[in-house]
């Protein structure tokens, strides 16, 4: 019953997370009126874009496992590419953690349940 609940916590705090981001971005647009070349503009889309696919190919992938089913568990962990965006997810959390999220809040402690979904996984 409990990665039922992790589940939708985490597909809410996930949307969440989405929703404060898309704010961030209208704010920025709302006040800095800039734009760069045409082809400086195509480029960095094409890269950021690909970024931002594999962050959500990650992320989804995440919250297949931690539904809770083990057949998702064992499909990404046998899969070439999977394992390796899987990664993708767990990696951004540390860093974020370490060299942000941790100067600013001071008396929090990083979520260990991140990386013990990630052991789950590996093969």
């Amino acid at each position: 019953m409990g990665g039922i609940f992790d589940f939708i916590l985490f597909i809410i705090l996930a949307a969440i997370g989405y929703g404060v981001f898309i704010i961030l971005r209208m704010l920025f647009y709302r006040f800095i009126k800039m734009e760069a070349t045409p082809k400086l503009n195509k480029f960095g889309g094409l890269v950021l874009g690909i970024a931002r696919g594999i962050l959500l190919a990650s992320l989804l992938m995440f919250i297949l496992v931690v539904s809770g089913l083990d057949y998702f568990k064992v499909s990404i962990g046998g899969s070439y590419l999977g394992r390796r965006i899987f990664k993708v997810v767990p990696e951004t959390y540390s860093r974020l953690w370490n060299d942000l999220v941790s100067k600013i809040m001071i008396n929090e402690r990083l979520n260990d349940r991140v990386f013990t979904v990630q052991r789950d996984v590996s093969p």
